[in-house]
């Protein structure tokens, strides 16, 4: 296996732990780490043997590939000058906040005939990979997205740094159809972007997927349920418990579910606690313990070596920004209606 050097820019929440796993992967040498931190930087060097520069610039003539964990408004210019260098890039999601930037990056990095892959880790989350085994292509699906103010990542609203997974995830989910139209509503709270948002999004097909955020909440949850032909399969994304629910052969093959009401004696309690059982059965799935990241990145660098295409790449990213830019128009425009006057009858 050729060995592949590497740097990682930025070295804060996310990218400490891309330098600590980038740094365990067989055949990947953490050459640099870089940062405008440097005390931050010193540590994270000095733990896993690399060395520690202000500017990954410093260190492109050192490397094949960089992962850059820098804040969002800054990925154009810190993967453009990796990808301009002829270096493989892994960026953190978003690719950008701005469309057209991101479609830029991800032209520069096709032009350079170099690998991209972006940063949307969820899809190497194994309890969402078994709601598409279980669940492909479903008829609705709603994906519920809410943490407590984390006072990090506030260059972007809600819709750009939480949203953004479940777009992405609810396009492969539905198979890449074409998105034929978007609700929205979004509030601010703490800050001056919103905090919270909902959308619904309607498929092609005529699938609907349903998705709500919220930075400034009590409790933390991560959580997708979908519905398709051969039943519901819940998710939580963060114990990554799946249970997949579908009908007994009493549901398909016997009378009527009512039918059981006919008989005068019927115990309704009793009736209602057999539903899950009798009716309908419940099987909790086998959910791989894998690291997501490790899985991203272990990707990344073996995309880097053969030419492959990532899981999630530049195309796919832009597609979920465009999602993300089309949810906060429709939040504007319902703001807009909103604050309408209102026309009373004459």
């Amino acid at each position: 296996m050729s060995s592949l050097n590497v740097a990682v820019a930025g070295v804060g929440a996310l990218g400490r732990h891309h330098a600590r796993i980038l740094a365990g992967l067989d055949g990947v040498n953490l050459v640099a780490v870089a940062d405008r931190d440097q005390a931050a930087a010193g540590k994270i060097a000095s733990d896993y043997g690399c060395r520690a520069v202000a500017d990954v610039r410093e260190a492109l003539d050192e490397v094949d590939a960089v992962s850059v964990a820098t804040p969002t408004f800054t990925h154009a210019d810190v993967a453009g000058a990796c990808l301009q260098a002829g270096k493989h890039v892994l960026v953190e999601k978003p690719l950008s906040s701005d469309v057209r930037e991101a479609e830029q990056i991800a032209l520069q990095a096709k032009n350079a005939g170099v690998v991209l892959a972006v940063g949307h880790v969820e899809r190497f989350n194994p309890a969402f990979e078994e709601v598409v085994a279980r669940c492909p292509r479903p008829r609705y699906a709603r994906f519920e997205r809410v943490s407590p103010f984390a006072f990090r990542s506030v260059d972007v609203g809600a819709v750009h740094d939480l949203m953004i997974h479940d777009l992405e995830l609810a396009r492969h989910l539905f198979g890449e159809e074409e998105v034929v139209s978007v609700q929205a509503l979004g509030t601010p709270i703490l800050t001056e972007m919103e905090d919270a948002a909902t959308a619904r999004l309607t498929f092609e097909s005529g699938g609907v997927a349903d998705l709500t955020v919220n930075r400034v909440n009590p409790t933390a949850a991560r959580t997708v349920q979908a519905f398709g032909e051969d039943g519901v399969v819940t998710a939580d994304l963060t114990t990554r418990q799946v249970l997949h629910y579908s009908a007994t052969a009493a549901l398909t093959h016997g009378p009527p579910v009512l039918s059981a009401l006919d008989d005068p004696a019927a115990d309704r309690a009793a009736l209602r606690d057999s539903v899950f059982g009798r009716w309908i059965k419940t099987e909790e799935a086998p959910v791989s313990s894998r690291d997501a990241l490790t899985a991203e990145l272990s990707d990344w660098m073996s995309c880097c070596r053969s030419g492959g295409t990532p899981r999630v790449d530049g195309d796919a990213a832009v597609a979920a920004l465009e999602l993300a830019e089309w949810v906060l128009e429709e939040i504007a425009a319902s703001a807009k209606r909103a604050a309408a006057p209102v026309r009373k009858a004459a």
